[in-house]
């Protein structure tokens, strides 16, 4: 197996390179904000390569967003193709064994991906160590490193990821009339989340300042959020889509949001890629925070703990997430909505806020990380 990444990045780059055919395999993660996190990879080599087709091995669902990101270069790869591929990308921990696309991948001569993962490692013959002496910390910079076999030095800071993880996408032409601010509450299993009460607050007062109100989510997080927060005790004209949008509906409503609030999960990365304010919640634990995670956009900022105050946690009783008040993110959001800046303002927060030790992070003043 060939490695890269393994030695500092000058001696790869002075190694025999792969080329890149006319038409390359990709095999993308399944998860929204993990496809953002790959586009520090996959925009770069796309655009060293114009005349290259990326055949995206997933469900064509998903092709609005591959366009959105790559353009015409983007297709869906049909399983029952017989068109052989020299090279593939294996972007995702997936058990590519089994499933409509194993035949495909198992005639692939060439096989790039990353060390790591619970599965990756059996179907890659062209690997590339993903960080080197525990850096880069950040999703995206440990996927550029997968320029490496390509002869193209990877991304050495966040800021320099800010051309390739965005999406071109144009806002919904109907939501009711109004500016509005997306709440999505939950996180479908994939992230912390922050107190549904809080978010119920926090929609009440957003709509008191001239905010619609938009929750989205899943079809399965419909009746939990139902039950957490009934129809009720929402502001007037609330709306509600969770289960009811196609992938292109999703991204059209995030394109013309004055705000996105979310946990660290798909939709809050989309926003960012697509240069809509967005505002994370993190929490501190290693593998889940800013450090890790934090959304790339040029209006794109998080907030976390400065420390966790649990050694062992669950979603359920997270406290880096509790420990984020219902004060504190309510100025950030309120403060960013009526200011033009692109990015909240930290010394406007009111000193009546009770900071404690959270943090609040943006490419501005994380670029290194």
């Amino acid at each position: 197996m060939s490695r890269w990444g393994e030695l500092p990045v000058r001696w790869d780059l002075l190694r025999n390179h792969l080329e890149v055919p006319g038409r390359l395999l990709v095999f993308p993660p399944a998860g929204l904000g993990d496809f953002v996190a790959w586009l520090a990879f996959l925009r770069p080599l796309a655009e060293r390569n114009p005349n290259t087709q990326f055949c995206f091995a997933g469900d064509s669902a998903c092709l609005p967003l591959y366009r959105a990101a790559l353009g015409e270069q983007a297709e869906i790869a049909r399983p029952d193709a017989q068109a052989a591929f020299q090279l593939a990308l294996v972007l995702n921990d997936d058990d590519l064994s089994i499933g409509e696309y194993a035949g495909m991948l198992a005639r692939v001569r060439q096989r790039v991906g990353g060390t790591g993962g619970k599965r990756r490692g059996r179907f890659i013959n062209r690997s590339v160590a993903i960080k080197r002496l525990g850096r880069p910390r950040h999703e995206a910079l440990r996927n550029s490193r997968l320029l490496l076999p390509f002869g193209l030095p990877p991304l050495s800071r966040l800021g320099d990821c800010l051309p390739y993880c965005r999406l071109e996408g144009k806002p919904a032409g109907e939501t009711g009339g109004g500016r509005y601010v997306v709440l999505h509450v939950f996180s479908n299993g994939h992230a912390r989340e922050w107190p549904v009460l809080r978010f119920a607050i926090l929609a009440q007062r957003l709509h008191a300042s001239g905010f619609r109100i938009v929750l989205t989510g899943t079809a399965n997080e419909h009746d939990r959020l139902a039950a957490a927060w009934p129809r009720s005790q929402r502001p007037p004209g609330t709306l509600d889509v969770l289960g009811r949008l196609e992938l292109p509906e999703l991204l059209s409503l995030l394109a013309g949001a004055e705000l996105v609030v979310s946990a660290s999960t798909g939709p809050l990365h989309l926003a960012a890629a697509l240069g809509v304010r967005s505002l994370g919640l993190y929490p501190r634990r290693k593998g889940m925070n800013l450090e890790r995670w934090m959304p790339i956009g040029a209006r794109a900022c998080g907030l976390q703990l400065a420390a966790c105050p649990k050694v062992k946690c669950d979603n359920l009783d997270c406290g880096c997430m509790q420990g984020l008040s219902l004060e504190l993110v309510e100025t950030v959001a309120t403060t960013w909505l009526n200011s033009i800046s692109e990015l909240p303002d930290v010394s406007a927060l009111s000193a009546a806020v009770e900071y404690g030790s959270a943090c609040i992070c943006h490419l501005g003043n994380r670029q290194d990380r």
